[in-house]
């Protein structure tokens, strides 16, 4: 009996809620029971008189949501990213700071629920799911604000742009309905989705059951096996340009029979695999970030000298991600491009850096402190000093020079907007990455493939990746994702080639 009880109660129906929402970016191909998460969510809010039980109760529904979406975290290695002996802690660390981050996440939810609840009593019904829409929106919106609230720090911004998460991506299973991202990129996919889990809610509210399964039952189903149609042709090449993508797997432990210094090591790699690279005269050549190709110290005017000097008079593209020394004590993450067209070089820095990756952010140095880690903390911050660096101004790049998007940078859904800004012309965003910390997640690198689809779709721009620990390829505008034919391959480096 206590345990029915449990199931009727109005928090187990919210979990219920957050499972549904939240199970599809662990295994994407559960992506349409989203809807009923919705569904769900709006039952019990509408069903409760309680105030304090509706807010509470769509924290945890979001919250749990979250900690589905963000569950990459479990393959997070400090000892890849920073050579940190955590020992027994290291598991506590992680599982602090992916609860944490959901629940700020989470707090959407609670917006969600005490807006829809307030609203749904006070508002004509003809407008209502107008105004839900919005609310959804802004529920997550609130969320990624939230977020950059919890990791402010040392050149930090409070800004929208974290969007794991983020119902419309799970719309974006669907090929047919990633389309819709051409109108407005996952918050307009968003919005399809929360009107459509929305009519599933009018639905079971205004009809009896059997009414709502006969209809839900076969929307569903036609969901589910629509998914892999597409309205658009296959991706085809139509700029007769090549792009070579170098990917390498490089951790702290990569070097131990070649080196002891892991950056002379992927100098050395990155040398070699750029080597192979040039000798097919590609258009561009894009390698991932952290390749250590040259000094990111150089001003680019001298590194692209430097480059011309190493390479001869090639006319690729090549951008080559390094860290560059802004202080003694800080640095930020540069792009150097080497214009082998107009035989210039530009740089350009990373600007949306990753927390507790890049910087410390403020929260968890108190936390920190206060739990007597104060050494721990010493060895953390002198490796995460990084801050965003002068070079921002994308605008003076030449027309055939792609924009560099960083990899946390994609993360944000209007990312590829940002870089894009002010251009005329641009032939794609270059999105050099290093997911060295996740040990190759499943559930990172589809959230990402899906985030990036996304933005192609929306901006009509395509987006290259290069990965280390990660595989790169071609974002098309029609949302196709295009592996790279791999030309070449060695000691923790391979090229992949793609046609534009």
């Amino acid at each position: 009996m206590a345990f029915s009880r449990i199931l009727k109660t109005p928090y187990f129906l919210f979990l219920v809620s957050g499972i549904l929402l939240g199970i599809g970016f662990v295994l994407p191909v559960l992506w349409v029971v989203s809807f009923f998460g919705i569904l769900v969510f709006l039952l019990v809010v509408t069903k409760n008189t309680s105030f304090k039980k509706v807010v509470l109760g769509g924290w945890l529904a979001f919250t749990t949501k979250s900690l589905f979406a963000t569950s990459m975290f479990f393959k997070v290695n400090p000892e890849a990213g920073l050579n940190l002996m955590l020992g027994h802690w290291e598991n506590l660390f992680i599982f602090l700071y992916w609860v944490t981050v959901s629940l700020f996440l989470g707090s959407g939810g609670a917006l969600l629920a005490s807006g829809f609840w307030f609203l749904q009593k006070k508002i004509n019904a003809k407008v209502l799911p107008f105004l839900f829409v919005i609310l959804f929106i802004f529920s997550e919106v609130f969320g990624s604000l939230m977020f950059s609230i919890l990791t402010f720090g040392v050149g930090a911004t409070i800004n929208t742009a974290y969007s794991l998460g983020y119902f419309g991506y799970l719309l974006a299973e669907h090929e047919t309905l990633l389309q819709f991202a051409r109108w407005g990129g996952v918050y307009i996919l968003s919005a399809l989705g929360a009107v459509l889990g929305y009519g599933l809610w009018l639905i079971f509210s205004l009809n009896s059951r059997l009414n709502f399964y006969k209809i839900s039952g076969p929307f569903i189903a036609v969901l589910f096996f629509s998914a892999s149609w597409s309205l658009v042709e296959d991706y085809k090449p139509s700029e007769n340009k090549t792009v070579l993508i170098v990917d390498t797997t490089f951790t702290d432990t990569s070097s131990e029979s070649m080196s002891d210094d892991i950056d002379i090591y992927k100098h050395e790699v990155i040398v070699e695999a750029v080597t192979f690279a040039l000798s097919y005269e590609p258009d561009y050549l894009i390698l991932p970030e952290g390749s250590y190709y040259n000094d990111g110290n150089l001003t680019p005017e001298s590194a692209y000298k430097l480059f011309r000097f190493q390479t001869g008079d090639t006319k690729t593209v090549m951008i080559d991600v390094s860290p560059a020394f802004l202080t003694k004590n800080s640095a930020t993450v540069r792009a150097t491009i080497y214009d082998g067209v107009g035989k210039e070089g530009y740089g350009v820095d990373k600007q949306s850096l990753t927390p507790q990756g890049e910087f410390m952010p403020y929260i968890y140095i108190a936390l920190l402190k206060t739990l007597g880690f104060s050494d721990l903390l010493e060895q953390i911050r002198s490796k995460l000093y990084y801050q965003p660096g002068p070079l921002f101004d994308q605008t003076l790049l030449p027309d055939y020079i792609p924009s560099v998007m960083f990899c946390f940078e994609g993360l944000d859904p209007k990312g590829v907007r940002k870089v894009i800004k002010g251009r005329e012309s641009v032939p794609f965003v270059a999105h050099p990455v290093s997911h060295s910390w996740f040990d190759e997640s499943e559930v990172l690198n589809h959230s990402l493939d899906t985030i990036l689809k996304v933005q192609a779709v929306w901006n009509q721009v395509p987006v290259v990746s290069a990965g280390n620990m990660s595989e790169g390829a071609l974002y098309s505008r029609e949302g196709i994702k295009v592996t790279p034919e791999i030309v070449e391959s060695g000691k923790d480096w391979k090229i992949g080639i793609i046609n534009l």
